[in-house]
């Protein structure tokens, strides 16, 4: 997990320092590119400029998580989503303590900008609906 966050801290460093605002650096023409941008408030820009309530439900969601984790993991795959989800909001949460924003800068042409502790939230949210399929799969 502290692996995850590192890394999602160091590519927002390099993001940082080498991209400009609203600058793209395209990786695959029209489909993947970098670009920065700073995220005021949650997925897709909602609660935008209330920090404070983001930080505070984050922090209270990392923490009920860590608390029920014994009735959360059910399997490997619910270890590790919950992982990978709690790597990821602690990444945006060290944004948004320090700096007051999230730095986001993988833009995909079908959804907004955003960032390797978003993809490890939605890695981590694959696995809980994987081990959802594969409980299922046994039961019958």
């Amino acid at each position: 997990m502290c692996v995850a966050v590192v890394i999602d801290q160091l590519t927002k460093i390099w993001a940082v320092r080498n991209l400009a605002f609203f600058q793209e650096k395209i990786i695959v023409p029209k489909v993947l590119s970098f670009e920065l941008v700073y995220n005021y408030g949650a997925a897709y820009g909602i609660f935008s400029n209330q920090r404070l309530f983001l930080l505070t439900l984050s922090i209270v969601i990392i923490g009920l998580a860590l608390v029920f984790s014994k009735h959360l993991i059910q399997s490997k795959w619910s270890l590790y989503g919950l992982l990978f989800i709690l790597a990821g909001a602690a990444g945006n949460v060290i944004d948004r303590a320090f700096l007051g924003y999230v730095v986001d800068f993988i833009y995909i042409r079908i959804v907004p900008n955003f960032n390797v502790a978003d993809m490890l939230i939605n890695i981590g949210a694959f696995c809980f609906i994987a081990e959802m399929f594969t409980k299922k799969h046994d039961r019958s």
